[in-house]
């Protein structure tokens, strides 16, 4: 993602449920997860984007993550304060 703090959001929650699924799939590297969190974390949405955070932590860390993201998960500061941030909606 070349401008996580100015792309354009989702307008509904399908969009962001597609976005979070293919960012899933797309996401390799370090640098990549944390523009990725930038990006998710912005505010000013019409649908409850806390939801969709909670997801996307859950599938790139959670017991269905593969062991290559749960790697980049957890090396990556940005989740670790991410997580840290949200731990009362994890």
């Amino acid at each position: 993602m070349a401008n996580p703090k100015t792309a354009k959001l989702p307008d509904s929650a399908g969009a962001a449920a597609v976005l979070i699924y293919g960012a899933l799939e797309r996401i390799k590297t370090g640098v990549e997860l944390e523009a990725f969190l930038t990006y998710l974390t912005r505010e000013s949405r019409d649908y409850d984007a806390e939801e969709f955070q909670v997801i996307f932590g859950v599938s790139i860390a959670g017991p269905g993550s593969s062991a290559e993201k749960k790697r980049l998960a957890f090396s990556s500061s940005a989740f670790a304060n991410w997580a840290a941030r949200n731990q009362d909606l994890l």
